[in-house]
């Protein structure tokens, strides 16, 4: 048996235009063949369900075909102008219109826009925008012209490129028809099938969590769904296409008999039943379920009290930190309860009753963001027998096993056709670790649980006895681990018989950078590991012990390089939303995290950073002007509280709570009220940049106060922490040093001094380490390469020894593929001593915008830096994923002095390519025995700079200059092919 518990328009020839409701245009028009366009977005996602927005704004990408991709011919593609097409369903749109046969909505021209906006357009649509009513289903197309070649060419000549169709489906507009019912963890409505015309949708949220199925077959394929919440404010809902569920289903009945039914389970919501999930500040009343199916825009069934319901479950027991126990005979004895016709009248069910807690109260909002999904699985590297015993007879065995999945990651396991007794218990223990020294004696197949603390991470399964083979995978807990122990079985496994199944929220990898060099591959690889396991509906910290809050200093760290390795738009728009729900409605404050699990305290310093590092990285990576309109007030009010936190203290004594947290022993924490003065006034820089960019009437306004508050407080930082007498901040600490290099805030005439005694530190007193923090590593990687000691900063990459990255991967007892909690978690002790932590994690954005050196200098990279930093790397290759298209960048060393640069930039972008004058990082800026360097540089095989300077000529290069050491080539989009050539000009020297 399974107990996972599903139990048992022609573009070549010509476009037409609806100009009205009732009047067809058809124009013949020139189509360019080259180009296409492509990657249609609403709302930063793929055709998305429950799209609650009136006026949603789209998205789409110019590609060039790969045939013309690397043609010259093809560069500085700029869209002149864009046209939207809109189709609504052919249902009525009027909720007093009997006749929902009417097809209203063919396409209709929303007419032509000169831009050469792509990202992030309003679909305004006058004739059917906005989008007022629940449940109706649009689709939509983009037309565009790009500029023409020849400038003199009549614009309006171009040729037209139509994108194929994009759909979404609205959320539930205003009140619902359906009620928050409870009474049991089962729940059932049977009903006859209406008719399914067009379409059918279905919206439900059930707290905890929920899985809903259609005559036993799972719909959709979400987990631990709904995301988490503060559910007194919001609870999120999800939307699901029935359609096809709902005609396939019809037709395989004679009576049209059918049955929706919905399991619960307690996540982050319910303390029980049965009691002791041991989630922090759960609530003492039962999950709860709230559910309407609509049939072509209409809603035909809700929950009510008409639904029955059960505490009959299978799922014994579940708890996201503790586990699941799953009793499979539980599960055969109600079978059919999932199919028309089962009897309910029986004591172990009854009629639902309207739920009356606190999540009645909240505001019900569409999860429009991925879900959490299963998203891959792993098979079992090695199976290990740790011992037998005898159980009951001599001949009944109970062996314990060690699984060992190989990688750390946030998932379950998953039993597959396994052979057991009726009533055999199967358990199943999670660890990210084996025990070994200091902890105890390392034999390797003992698992090392004391750094979970509380959390049982431990599954359990009691076997039905099927001859067939029993499947089983937890429903509603999830658990962070590499090696699993499991006991009960009476024989060995084999390594087809379990797999970890991962889970998180579903965001889609959207960039890649890969070295010749495997330690920072691996760095790399650990990083984004850790990310994916953190990725909860919300920004957690950890996922497998007694916390995994949504630690909001951990986020800070590492939504750079979250935005620029997954498509985090949606995901961080959602959260965002939750922190203004949280922001302290009396003064303005953020709490440490998100959501707060009571009435938080106001947060630490460099930990609200969070709330304005996100909206900078909504604003800089993906050009989203319109969150930071939605949330200008509360940006504001974040801001007058930290003017008031000055005021109160000034910035020698400015507030703080954790500091540099993390620091590798035996070395101390940074000066506290110096961290905390950092994160002030990184604040104010973030907040600067922010409202720059903000198109909100009040934008200038705060910009000029903000800047005028950063130009008073830089010299007083400086004049509070600067040591005169020593000639560095504080007692000259790597962090205290790296934080004001960052900031900018040194003076010119010390500048030079405090970062020599940075590298110092680190090369000579520490061998090459760092003696940072979470905060100060950060900030140390990137202020050695804004300062031209990018070669510094890559040693402390690509050190093996502690503390270091490379440390975590290739120690001798636990080499990791996840990112440590602390420098030194191998025999740091229990307390606190997560091996799947983000927060360590800033060196992978490091290295896309410091080592390959992709950046953006105008928001949603419409113009891009690429300055790489790579000449001691033998090669990379970097794809980074803007709003317009991948930005790519292939360098490879063929020979001292020689090296290929390929760039690509996409339709839309523009870009600076900055080159060293050097042979290695570490030269940049300098001569070789007095003499200089000289450079030449071909594009494609023509020569663009020499002796002589810029050589003008070659298409989409439309300017050069030498800036000190480094020349800056001025590129339009499109590909192109770099030769460098780097050599010493022997003639001249130094004087």
């Amino acid at each position: 048996m399974d107990a996972s518990f599903g139990f048992a328009v022609d573009p070549d020839e010509e476009m037409v235009v609806r100009t009205n409701r009732g009047s067809v245009a058809a124009t013949t028009v020139q189509v360019d063949k080259d180009v296409s366009v492509t990657s249609l977005r609403t709302e930063y996602l793929e055709d998305p369900m429950g799209m609650d927005k009136p006026i949603p704004r789209v998205s789409w990408q110019i590609q060039v075909n790969d045939k013309h991709v690397r043609s010259s011919s093809r560069r500085s593609i700029i869209q002149q102008s864009y046209q939207l097409h809109v189709k609504t369903t052919p249902v009525s749109l009027d909720d007093d219109d009997d006749d929902d046969t009417v097809d209203c909505c063919g396409w209709i021209d929303c007419g032509w826009v000169v831009s050469n906006q792509t990202q992030l357009v309003p679909l305004q649509c006058d004739s059917v925008t906005p989008f007022t009513k629940s449940d109706i289903d649009i689709e939509w197309k983009v037309s565009i012209r790009l500029e023409p070649e020849n400038k003199g060419d009549n614009k309006n000549t171009s040729p037209v490129i139509v994108s194929d169709a994009a759909r979404f489906r609205t959320a539930i507009v205003g009140s619902w028809n359906a009620k928050w019912i409870t009474g049991g963890t089962l729940l059932r409505k049977e009903f006859t099938m209406p008719n399914v015309k067009h379409y059918a949708t279905l919206f439900v949220s059930g707290i905890g969590y929920h899985h809903v199925y259609l005559d036993g077959k799972k719909v959709g394929d979400h987990q631990l769904d709904p995301g988490w919440t503060d559910f007194s404010k919001q609870v999120w809902y999800s939307t699901y296409d029935m359609t096809t569920e709902l005609q396939q289903q019809k037709a395989t009945t004679t009576d049209n008999k059918h049955v929706l039914s919905v399991i619960l389970g307690n996540g982050w919501w319910s303390c029980g039943p049965p009691p002791g999930t041991n989630q922090p500040m759960c609530s003492s009343d039962p999950p709860q379920l709230i559910l309407q199916l609509h049939v072509d825009g209409k809603p035909v069934l809700v929950s009510d009290e008409t639904w029955s319901v059960s505490n009959d479950s299978p799922v014994q027991y579940n708890s996201l930190y503790n586990g699941e126990t799953f009793d499979a005979r539980v599960a055969e004895r109600i079978h059919g309860w999932q199919s028309p016709g089962y009897f309910t009248a029986t004591s172990s069910w009854s009629a639902a009753t309207l739920a009356t807690s606190v999540a009645t109260n909240a505001r019900l909002v569409s999860q429009l963001f991925p879900p959490i999904r299963h998203v891959s699985t792993t098979p079992p590297l090695t199976i290990t027998i740790v011992s037998q015993s005898s159980t009951g007879t001599a001949t009944t065995k109970n062996i314990t096993q060690l699984v060992d999945f190989g990688q750390n990651q946030a998932a379950v396991v998953r039993l597959k056709r396994i052979h057991c007794s009726r009533g055999m218990e199967i358990t199943m223990r999670h660890a990210e670790v084996l025990m070994h020294p200091p902890y105890g004696d390392f034999d390797g197949t003992t698992i090392y649980t004391d750094n979970l603390r509380t959390a049982q991470a431990t599954d359990r399964y009691i076997c039905s006895g099927d001859p067939k083979g029993e499947t089983y995978t937890p429903l509603f807990t999830q658990h962070g681990f590499r090696y699993v122990e499991i006991s009960g079985l009476d024989h060995t496994l084999e390594l087809s018989d379990l797999e970890a199944v991962e889970l998180h929220t579903d965001v889609q990898r959207t960039s890649y950078l890969h070295f010749t060099d495997p330690l920072l591959e691996q760095i790399q690889d650990m990083v984004l590991s850790s990310l994916k396991s953190n990725l909860m509906s919300v920004q957690t910290d950890c996922p497998q012990r007694d916390e995994r809050r949504g630690w909001m200093g951990d986020a800070a760290l590492t939504a750079e390089i979250a935005a620029l390795s997954f498509g985090m738009g949606a995901f961080y728009t959602r959260w965002l939303d939750q922190m203004m729900d949280a922001q302290n409605p009396n003064n303005g404050a953020m709490p440490n995290f998100v959501p707060p699990l009571n009435s938080e305290p106001d947060g630490a310093p460099n930990w609200q950073t969070a709330y304005v590092m996100i909206l900078w990285v909504l604003s800089t990576h993906y050009g989203d002007q319109e969150v930071l309109l939605r949330h200008h007030e509360s940006i504001v009010r974040y801001y007058y509280f930290l003017e008031l936190s000055y005021n109160q203290t000034g910035i020698a004594k400015f507030r703080e709570k954790y500091g540099d947290w993390c620091p590798p022993p035996p070395h101390p924490k940074a000066y506290e009220h110096l961290t905390g003065a950092f994160a002030f006034l990184g604040d104010l820089k973030l907040g600067m940049e922010i409202f720059r960019n903000s198109p909100h009437p009040d934008a200038p306004f705060m910009l000029r106060r903000l800047t005028e508050l950063f130009t008073k407080t830089a010299p007083e930082f400086h004049d509070s922490f600067y040591n005169v007498t020593t000639g560095v901040y504080m007692s000259g600490l790597q962090t205290e040093q790296a934080l004001p290099l960052y900031l900018g805030v040194v003076p010119d005439d010390v500048e030079q001094s405090v970062l020599n005694h940075l590298i110092s530190d680190i090369e000579v007193t520490n061998g090459g380490h760092t003696t940072s923090g979470i905060i100060g590593i950060k900030y140390e990687m990137e202020a050695l390469s804004m300062l031209g000691r990018g070669d510094v900063a890559l040693d402390l990459a690509l050190q093996t020894t502690y503390p270091s990255w490379g440390y975590m991967l290739q120690n001798q007892y636990e080499p990791s593929t996840t990112v440590w909690e602390l420098w030194n978690s191998n025999t740091g002790g229990p307390g606190m001593n997560s091996r799947n932590h983000h927060m360590f994690g800033s060196v992978a954005g490091w290295m896309y915008k410091y080592v390959a050196g992709i950046a953006p200098l105008k928001p949603g990279f419409a113009h891009v830096q690429i300055k790489p930093n790579v000449l001691r790397l033998d090669g990379i290759s970097a794809k980074v994923a803007s709003p317009y298209g991948d930005i790519k960048l292939f360098y490879s060393k063929r020979e001292t002095g020689l090296f290929g640069y390929d760039i690509t930039l996409p339709p839309g972008t523009t870009g600076t390519f900055i080159v060293p004058i050097a042979m290695d990082d570490r030269n940049i800026g300098r001569t070789h025995e007095g003499h200089p360097m000289e450079i030449e540089m071909l594009e494609s095989g023509r020569i663009i700079w020499s002796d002589s300077g810029f050589v003008a000529g070659v298409a989409g290069i439309l300017g050069a200059a030498r800036e000190n050491d480094h020349v800056h080539l001025e590129l339009g989009n499109g590909s192109y092919q770099f030769q460098v050539s780097v050599a010493v000009d022997l003639e001249l020297k130094d004087q």
